[in-house]
């Protein structure tokens, strides 16, 4: 057992921790990887530290590729924290300090945590501007591992261990497509930071991960909007969920059994105003597209078509008229700029609903 392995499978004893580190909402492979090495750094370093996961632990299930890389470093799901354990409600109980990691500022998903001041945050999304008592390093690379890389390599005798380099190495990967500049995912310090991990087989490591991400022939459509999403609220309490899907294209997921009925699901439990769906797939000759969908509420969606022609110059987006009578009253569009992902669109979204005017929110 590594000393990773170690760490982690005694973190349900761990209530003698001072701090945990919390990865955001979307809780996807860049967020649990950063929150768990991050975590463990502190820990070696600093003090009694343990990782926390931003979902009910039944959820982990949907994020195929983060499964898929634990048990190939054979890391127990069993032994991490979620937002839901009983170990959070006893820290609760104590001026515990709060590290961001892969976000900036607290949600509402993490209500039990926002009494905390946050102690750190590092991150790779746009500055919220949320105030933190040491270390806040946020920079725009490719993923939220590069920068825990930078942080903690000053400390060579983690890397000794085959289970850290592998978690951040793979992350990486993932996130920056596999290093490719050309799909505007990737920054200098990403390849910096990956080769300074020295892994072999990186193709070989990439493509298991991204088989195993895009496979979603098991999930419902249900599962898919709700393994990877974020929100915001605007406008008096009116809620936006961006979800991003990838494996499917527009025509395949017009083509999924619970397409509408997962989708107006998935609006209904969220009692949301807006959701956006953002799809991303490659084809079988190797090409990668985007597609953006907008639905639930008329009114709102009418809102928000008189505002599209902003977004559409940033991410030169063409709608598609033809679409099956199910979704006619969608917003439906081809992302011609494919290298805009949502760490990108989210901003761009959340700053021009902020000026719109809309009638009440639902209600519960």
């Amino acid at each position: 057992m590594t000393k990773l392995s170690e760490y982690l499978a005694d973190l349900q004893n761990q209530s003698i921790a001072q701090s945990i580190v919390i990865g955001n909402k979307a809780c996807d492979l860049d967020s649990i990887a950063s929150s768990i090495v991050y975590a463990y750094f502190l820990n070696c370093t600093v003090e009694p530290t343990i990782p926390v996961l931003c979902i009910p632990k039944n959820d982990l299930a949907l994020r195929t590729e983060v499964t898929y890389l634990l048990n190939m470093l054979n890391i127990s799901t069993d032994a991490l924290i979620f937002l839901d354990s009983l170990l959070i409600e006893k820290l609760r109980n104590r001026n515990i300090k709060i590290n961001l990691v892969d976000h900036n500022q607290y949600d509402n998903s993490m209500l039990k945590l926002q009494s905390y001041g946050i102690e750190t945050i590092v991150d790779h999304h746009v500055d919220e501007h949320s105030s933190c008592k040491g270390v806040k390093r946020i920079e725009m690379v490719g993923s939220c591992c590069t920068l825990i890389t930078s942080i903690i390599q000053s400390n060579p005798e983690l890397f000794t261990c085959d289970d850290i380099v592998k978690l951040l190495a793979g992350t990486i990967l993932i996130d920056t497509i596999n290093l490719d500049f050309d799909k505007g995912r990737t920054t200098p310090l990403d390849v910096e930071m990956f080769n300074f991990l020295c892994i072999d087989g990186r193709d070989e490591l990439y493509n298991a991960l991204i088989s195993s991400k895009t496979d979603i022939s098991s999930l419902s459509v249900h599962d898919l909007l709700r393994r990877d999403s974020k929100n915001f609220d605007f406008s008096g309490g009116h809620m936006v969920y961006i979800s991003s899907i990838t494996g499917a294209n527009w025509e395949e997921f017009s083509k999924m059994e619970d397409a509408v009925s997962g989708t107006e699901k998935y609006i209904s439990q969220n009692r949301l105003s807006v959701l956006i769906i953002m799809l991303a797939s490659h084809g079988s000759d190797g090409s990668f597209k985007r597609y953006l969908l907008i639905t639930h509420g008329m009114k709102l969606v009418r809102d928000i078509s008189g505002c599209i022609s902003d977004l559409s110059k940033r991410l030169n987006l063409v709608e598609v008229k033809a679409v099956p009578v199910p979704f006619t009253d969608w917003l439906v569009y081809e992302q011609l700029d494919v290298k805009s992902s949502r760490k990108v669109v989210l901003p761009l979204v959340k700053s021009w609903l902020q000026g719109i005017e809309l009638s009440q929110p639902p209600s519960l």
